[in-house]
């Protein structure tokens, strides 16, 4: 493990500073080791920087030995990934506040660019978990991965849908990876990280809590081109899953059910919102041009998706300059739709190349 990822494992290792408070600091000081080895006067001069995260930056208070860890996560064949590493997930920068660092047990591929994560209550009704496993399983034998969070219910109908289908899965946790839960998917976990990958952004010994789901839900919308939700109620975390989706631009869609089933007033609210209807497959095929196209040639497709976000990229660059640009006259220059601009220009802000102004106008930062 090179110096850079000893650094970002040990920044992972220090409590109170959280994925938001990393990237001040990364966009401050643009590397992980000048973060570590900054002064009191240095971390003064980033903005509204907390004094417990500076406390634990200058005492080094790691909760485990970082030289121990690499040590605990190559017994354990857990990779550790950086913001710098060419394997990250490309598809994942490009949402506000991607997580810097990442543990995974598995591969993440080419092709999981073409992935679609599927959500859901852990209480689903039995017509809601063989719907949720053969909608998983039709998506997967077409070469699509699919996205979920592991949980007891829809996700493990998910993720089942797609190892019987001998396609590829990746679970995302809010929790360690070593940390057991839920305890009956222990099992199916294993089996995820052979036929493809467990991800999360928490270190070992660090067990599920409330703030933990949110964060790793922007994980799953983050990493799949659109979101299904198959079952759930009014106050269900997959419908986190789905307002974080909308943010990151993602396609939402959702399974309608019976009038008056509890299980089916989130997903039938957001249909009334606009989400797309899914009763088969092809229904996701039909609004997401990329994986109509997968049906033909997914390794193809795959190319298709990294050309067109590096030229997307280019485009952007060569429409702003110093001068303040409004993101509609953004759009109209480069010919895209605002849900797909703005988080390219969120991922572009956070790399420091591009400024927003208030009023939602944009600039070149350098």
């Amino acid at each position: 493990m090179d110096q850079q990822k000893i650094s970002w494992l040990s920044l992972a290792l220090i409590p109170h500073i959280g994925n938001r408070t990393l990237w001040k600091l990364y966009r401050h000081f643009r590397n992980a080791e000048a973060i570590l080895e900054a002064k009191l006067s240095d971390l003064r001069e980033v903005p509204e920087l907390r004094r417990n995260a500076i406390d634990a930056l200058l005492n080094k208070r790691f909760v485990r030995d970082p030289l121990n860890e690499i040590d605990r996560l190559q017994k354990e064949n857990i990779t550790f990934l950086c913001w710098e590493d060419e394997e990250y997930p490309e598809i994942l920068r490009h949402i506000p506040y991607p997580p810097l660092f990442l543990f995974m047990k598995g591969s993440y591929c080419a092709e999981d660019t073409l992935a679609i994560g599927i959500v859901g209550t852990r209480y689903p009704s039995l017509r809601g978990r063989l719907f949720a496993e053969r909608l998983a399983s039709e998506l997967a034998s077409s070469g699509i991965t699919i996205v979920s969070g592991l949980a007891v219910g829809i996700d493990t109908a998910a993720h089942l849908g797609a190892l019987k289908a001998n396609g590829r899965t990746i679970a995302v946790l809010g929790c360690g990876i070593d940390i057991p839960y839920p305890k009956q998917n222990v099992p199916l976990k294993e089996r995820i990280a052979q036929k493809g990958a467990v991800i999360t952004e928490f270190p070992l010994a660090i067990s599920p809590e409330k703030w933990t789901f949110p964060l790793r839900n922007r994980i799953v919308s983050g990493l799949s081109l659109g979101i299904v939700v198959v079952e759930a109620g009014r106050r269900s975390g997959a419908l986190i899953t789905a307002r974080l989706a909308i943010e990151q631009g993602r396609e939402v869609f959702a399974v309608p059910g019976p009038a008056g089933d509890h299980r089916s007033m989130g997903t039938n609210a957001l249909l009334k919102q606009g989400a797309k209807l899914v009763e088969r497959a092809e229904d996701i095929f039909d609004e997401i041009e990329l994986l109509k196209n997968s049906l033909k040639n997914s390794k193809q497709d795959v190319e298709i998706i990294n050309s067109e976000g590096n030229s997307l990229e280019k485009k952007l660059m060569e429409v702003l300059s110093d001068v303040p640009l409004h993101i509609d006259e953004i759009c109209r220059e480069v010919k895209k739709p605002v849900k797909e601009l703005l988080p390219l220009l969120s991922s572009l802000e956070l790399k420091g190349i591009v400024r927003q102004l208030p009023g939602k106008y944009f600039v070149l930062e350098r």
